[in-house]
């Protein structure tokens, strides 16, 4: 990657000879490939060659093989390189051929052999993952602030009222499942920190909440509420500033500059009086700065989180992240939250690109936008020492992703979705994965969730954690039946103390906008195709691309079996819903799906408005089929 003027800048402003300090985005050379348009997006390679040595053990070397992407300069990216895992640390990072390390027995060690990139595990800079169980929401109109939306009955319905009926003491009371919910949405995208968790001890068993105790410290606070409000400018003083100057605070989150207006940017003002815009100093937002507040964000060391599909949802504009990053910014990048960002921050990352090539200046490369997942934020909270790069001595926080051929590693991953993620491991802890992978590393410990035709494997319960033996499916199941918030359900769950009349009188005054039903937000992006018509059909937004292209590009079709035997089976007349239920052992919904486009309409066999399948690929593009669904067709179709 070819440095501007303004990296140079930076890299001497930060002492960027160390081997993860953050860099600014500078334009992409000509020699190094941009991510190609949604439709472009090659299909990712699915070598079914990953495989693991034996079952994983705390107490023994864990050694992932595979390429390695170090996002450091000193070690760049190493082809078949090994990263040798101790406890819950990286203590050796070695090249083919090089040997284990001293005091690490082969025979002790369990190998991971992966085909894909291995990266840094990916970071949230800012998300509210207490509401992440709900859906995307239509933003009703163009907002120019953070203060205006949420009072209209269109936000309460769809985002206060539900979160509070779901977290709050008084009513259900399941925050830790809310959140733990939250987590998994994160980690099926590769993510191993998020910021913006309340902290819960029944939620330290996944993902790190950041902000939290970590690493032996808590230094990371955070301001969610208006820093123009008299009571806590009073505190500032005697309490953040002088924790600051104490060294008792690494990195301070604010939400500042959230809109497109001047009293938006006046906030740049406000932080400045009360000295608050310093280098431990983190804006979240920051969408209505200019080149003169970056400039002088620039000169104190203080950092951005850009979530720019939140920001055009409400505002209908993002931060103007190349003049940030011109003028010397360090950027990160940051989901927000569900009802109005992406699911986590690895679907941002492809927003991230689009929206800069269609609204910004097309100038993010994409190592830039990797780095605003990685080293970026681990630099802007203070914990480039713990995470955010792979080299000896930080936490075995990682994830590996499969390759997406003809394109280098950093296109590869921010092409990537979800059916891509191969492993997650959070302090050394593979959590998540390929079934198969975790069927070898921690056989009889977790649970299978299909990503859109692809099987993973999730290990979320901790018996030594409060609430640690809850399941993810659970916990899906509890929350999907809470979010009915049917009458007579929550009068029995939280209500039963007076009678009904009086219930109904308690609610209709705590909730006058009313209450609605909602459905639990899908923990993957496939098949959601409520959120990605929302997302599409945003005039407020008006993206200029369909974000679903980026996962109807995921098509992948494996080779092996006869195609034309394949396509005879599913569009021969016998071959119905209950065949390939019962018979066949598809995935239910798979089945239903294909049996629908091949009828066409109406829903019958052998009429005009049939849609029988002409290529594999058209089957693949039916949800819920997948590369497991394809290989069973084929395999069923070949032997009878």
């Amino acid at each position: 990657m070819k440095l501007g003027a303004s990296t140079l800048a930076l890299a001497a402003i930060y002492g960027a000879c160390g081997s993860s300090s953050p860099i600014a985005a500078a334009p992409p050379s000509a020699s190094e490939p941009r991510p190609a348009g949604p439709l472009a997006a090659a299909a990712p390679a699915r070598a079914a060659g990953d495989t693991a040595s034996g079952r994983w053990d705390a107490s023994k070397p864990l050694i992932l093989e595979g390429d390695v992407v170090t996002m450091t300069s000193t070690f760049g990216i190493v082809p078949g390189g090994r990263l040798v895992i101790q406890g819950e640390k990286i203590t050796g990072l070695l090249k083919p051929g090089d040997p284990l390390p001293a005091g690490v027995s082969a025979a002790d060690v369990v190998t991971v052999k992966t085909s894909g990139w291995i990266f840094p595990g990916l970071i949230d800079a800012h998300n509210h993952v207490s509401y992440n169980v709900l859906p995307l929401y239509e933003v009703p109109k163009k907002y120019s602030n953070r203060y205006q939306w949420t009072s209209p009955k269109s936000y309460k319905l769809h985002v206060n009222t539900p979160k509070t009926l779901l977290t709050d003491s008084k009513f259900f009371n399941v925050e830790a499942e809310v959140v733990k919910y939250g987590e998994v949405k994160a980690i099926v995208g590769g993510v191993t920190s998020i910021q913006g968790s309340p902290d819960l001890m029944a939620t330290r068993l996944l993902v790190r909440n950041i902000e939290n105790q970590n690493f032996g410290q808590d230094k990371i606070q955070q301001r969610g509420l208006a820093i123009t409000e008299k009571r806590w400018q009073d505190t500032v003083q005697a309490g953040l500033l002088q924790q600051m100057k104490d060294g008792n605070v690494d990195a301070w989150l604010v939400h500042l500059g959230e809109g497109i207006d001047a009293s938006s940017r006046d906030e740049f003002n406000v932080l400045k009086s009360l000295d608050l815009l310093r280098d431990e100093t983190v804006a979240i937002h920051a969408t209505a700065f200019t080149a003169t507040e970056f400039q002088k964000m620039s000169q104190a060391r203080t950092k951005i989180v850009w979530s720019p599909t939140s920001n055009l949802l409400l505002y209908g504009a993002t931060t103007d992240v190349e003049t940030a990053i011109g003028k010397g910014v360090v950027v990160c990048l940051g989901s927000d939250w569900s009802p109005s960002g992406m699911k986590n921050v690895l679907g941002e990352l492809k927003m991230a690109h689009e929206i800069d090539t269609r609204k910004l200046g097309g100038n993010l490369s994409s190592e830039a936008l990797v780095r605003m997942v990685t080293v970026n934020p681990a630099f802007a909270l203070g914990l480039d020492s713990k995470i955010g790069s792979l080299r000896p001595g930080l936490y075995a926080d990682i994830a590996v992703y499969r390759k997406r051929p003809s394109v280098d590693a950093y296109t590869s991953l921010v092409l990537s979705t979800e059916r891509d993620v191969a492993l997650v491991l959070i302090g050394g802890e593979p959590l998540y994965g390929e079934k198969a992978l975790l069927e070898k590393l921690k056989p009889g410990d977790f649970e299978v969730l299909d990503a859109g035709g692809v099987e993973k494997a999730l290990d979320l319960t901790k018996p030594t954690v409060s609430k640690g033996t809850e399941t993810f499916g659970e916990i899906r199941d509890l929350l999907a039946q809470a979010m009915q918030f049917d009458e007579e359900d929550m009068w029995h769950t939280f209500g039963h103390s007076m009678s009904l009349q009086e219930f109904q009188t308690m609610m209709n005054e705590k909730f006058d906008d009313g209450i609605i039903p909602m459905k639990l937000d899908p923990v993957f992006a496939f098949g959601d195709t409520a959120f990605f018509s929302l997302l599409k059909n945003s005039t407020i937004a008006n993206f200029g691309f369909d974000p679903a292209d980026y996962w109807k590009a995921d098509v992948v079709v494996e080779s092996g079996g006869s195609d034309e035997k394949l396509l005879a089976f599913v569009n021969n007349g016998q071959t119905t819903f209950d065949f390939l239920d019962k018979d066949v052992g598809l995935d239910r919904r798979a089945a239903e799906r294909v049996i629908q486009h091949r009828n066409g309409p109406d829903g019958n066999f052998g009429t005009g408005d049939d849609d029988p399948f002409d290529t594999v690929k058209e089957l693949d593009d039916v949800p819920y089929v997948g590369p497991s669904t394809l290989n069973r067709l084929r395999a069923w179709a070949s032997s009878h």
